[in-house]
């Protein structure tokens, strides 16, 4: 049987690892900040000059820029599209727009900035530290490997192809399915697709949201991972903590 070890540690083991994918699996800081600046650009340009820099106050907050950077717990790096659409929406309303004309507004900003994002950000996201070679020591081991996130399945199996790691992953669950993060029942649903037992799981990631929802669910062993960020991630939930996949090593004991 393969042991987790943290920083020579024993801390458990598990027959299948379920990783969050941006700022976990892929360094994905840059392509976030260049969506959040692109969003509240196009937001600005659809108000009257006087309401602009009110406006970029309330979206820089609301996404969590902090001196042009994200900030690691901020919206915009941990929220879905929806729950960050709803925060561009009431940032709108703000400043005296309608809910209604608030809400298609966004909609439409949305869905500009998502090809503008996707020609600025052409690039596909580098990987976090050693994770590439952890990824293949849990196929070594026999553990399933499988990715959640907030992303589309369409980015998630582009960015595993890219870094040659879709082979190694066995299951994925986007934010095309339902329910998504961070509903402790995608977790159900895995676990049942895997015929596993909750307990015998265990999820790694940078944000709180998705190591509360493992804990709810009853996942065997819940890891925070700060090292994917320029800015320190600080996180409160989960029962271990590192920032370097070297820390973290998969074992077999027998």
């Amino acid at each position: 049987m393969a042991f987790l070890y943290l920083r020579r540690e024993i801390i458990g083991h598990a027959k299948a690892v379920l990783l969050d994918k941006d700022g976990t699996i892929s360094y994905s800081q840059p392509n976030i900040e260049i969506l959040a600046h692109l969003r509240i650009f196009h937001c600005q340009q659809s108000v009257t000059r006087k309401q602009r820099h009110k406006l970029k106050q309330l979206l820089s907050t609301a996404y969590g820029l902090c001196q042009m950077e994200v900030i690691p717990m901020s919206a915009i790096a941990v929220a879905s599209r929806h729950h960050n659409l709803i925060s561009t929406t009431t940032a709108f309303c703000q400043i005296g727009t309608s809910w209604s004309h608030a809400l298609k507004e966004s909609s439409t900003i949305f869905q500009l900035t998502d090809k503008y994002h996707r020609d600025a950000s052409h690039f596909v996201d580098n990987t976090t530290g050693l994770i590439l070679p952890w990824i293949k020591s849990l196929h070594n081991q026999g553990i399933i490997c499988g990715v959640i996130s907030n992303d589309t399945k369409t980015a998630i199996w582009q960015f595993l192809r890219h870094h040659e790691l879709d082979s190694f992953v066995r299951i994925v669950w986007s934010a095309n399915q339902q329910p998504s993060k961070p509903d402790p029942k995608i977790l159900y649903h895995i676990c049942d697709i895997l015929q596993l037992q909750p307990v015998e799981c265990a999820v790694i990631s940078d944000a709180d949201t998705d190591l509360y929802m493992a804990e709810k669910a009853g996942i065997g062993l819940v890891l925070g991972y700060t090292g994917g960020w320029t800015t320190k991630n600080i996180l409160h939930f989960g029962s271990y903590q590192f920032d370097d996949w070297s820390e973290l090593e998969v074992i077999d004991d027998l």
